[in-house]
């Protein structure tokens, strides 16, 4: 993501957003980068809503070289902890 190598991904079947957590962010040093506002609600398995600090549209390469596919994805920024850095959505991998 974003030129850097970025381990504890989730791949979730079961979600309809793709996410970056802030921590991340730091740590890929993006956060310089200016997440654009977004009023779409993001839930969480709770249904209670979570605090997205924006959207950020970043590259993101799939595979390995040569096949390696790369893609323009928009991520939702949330600054929670969680045991993942990001989360991939079931949308990203049906574009593939």
């Amino acid at each position: 993501i974003a030129n850097g190598r970025v381990f504890q991904v989730l791949v979730d079947n079961g979600s309809s957003a793709d996410i970056l957590f802030a921590s991340a962010c730091q740590i890929m040093n993006i956060s310089g980068a200016m997440p654009r506002p977004t009023d779409s609600p993001l839930y969480e398995f709770t249904k209670e809503c979570a605090h997205r600090e924006g959207v950020i549209g970043l590259p993101i390469a799939f595979g390995e070289e040569p096949a390696a596919t790369t893609k323009i994805m928009n991520f939702f920024i949330v600054d929670q902890k969680l045991a993942y850095n990001a989360i991939i959505s079931r949308l990203t991998l049906n574009k593939l």
